[in-house]
C-alpha cells in the first residue's frame, strides 16, 4: 500500500514528522557538540604550542648564554696557560692516536718506516721536551710551579664543564 501524498506536497506519513524533526534537532546538537569539541581541542593545542616554543625559545636563550659564558671562561683560562694548554692537546693528540685503530694495509704500508718514525718522534719528543723545560726555566717556573698551572686549568676546565651540565639540567627543568 502506497502512502498517499500529504498535504505539504511529501510523501511521509503524518506520523513520521515529529521523528525526522526529533532526528534533525539530534543531528543538530551533535554536530554543534563537535563544533564545540574540535573549537576547544584547537584552542588548547594552540596554547600548548605557545607555551612550547616559549619554553624552548628559553631554554635555548639561557643555554646559548651560558655557553658563551664557558667558552669565555675558556679562553680566558687558555690566554693565563698557554702552556698548559699545549701540553693538554698534545696530551689529548697522543691518546686519540693511540685509540684509533691500525688497519691491514696501513700495517703493510708503514712496516718498514715504522721503526724511523719512532727514532725520530722519539728525538723530536726529546727536543721538544729541552725545549719546553729551558722556556720554563726562562720564566721561573719550576715542575711543580707547571704542574701547578696544568692542576689549575684542569680545574677550571672542570668547573666550566659542571657549570655548561648545570645549566643544561636548569634549562630542561624549565622546561
Amino acid at each position: 500500500m502506497m502512502s498517499e501524498p500529504v498535504k505539504d506536497g511529501t510523501n511521509e506519513a503524518p506520523a513520521a514528522k515529529p521523528k525526522l524533526a526529533a532526528v534533525r534537532a539530534k543531528t543538530e546538537n551533535a554536530r554543534k557538540g563537535v563544533a564545540d569539541a574540535y573549537s576547544k581541542a584547537r584552542e588548547k593545542a594552540a596554547t600548548g604550542y605557545d607555551t612550547a616554543r616559549d619554553k624552548t625559545a628559553a631554554a635555548y636563550t639561557t643555554a646559548r648564554r651560558r655557553a658563551s659564558d664557558g667558552r669565555e671562561r675558556a679562553a680566558h683560562a687558555l690566554e693565563e696557560n698557554p702552556v698548559a694548554a699545549l701540553v693538554g692537546g698534545l696530551a689529548l693528540g697522543a691518546l686519540v692516536g693511540a685509540l684509533l685503530p691500525r688497519g691491514r694495509r696501513e700495517a703493510e704500508i708503514l712496516s718498514g718506516v715504522g721503526t724511523k718514525i719512532n727514532q725520530t718522534s722519539r728525538r723530536v719528543a726529546d727536543a721538544a721536551r729541552d725545549s719546553a723545560r729551558d722556556v720554563i726555566d726562562e720564566y721561573g717556573l719550576n715542575t711543580d710551579s707547571a704542574t701547578d698551572k696544568v692542576n689549575s686549568l684542569l680545574d677550571t676546565a672542570a668547573k666550566a664543564a659542571s657549570s655548561i651540565g648545570s645549566a643544561a639540567r636548569g634549562a630542561l627543568k624549565e622546561r
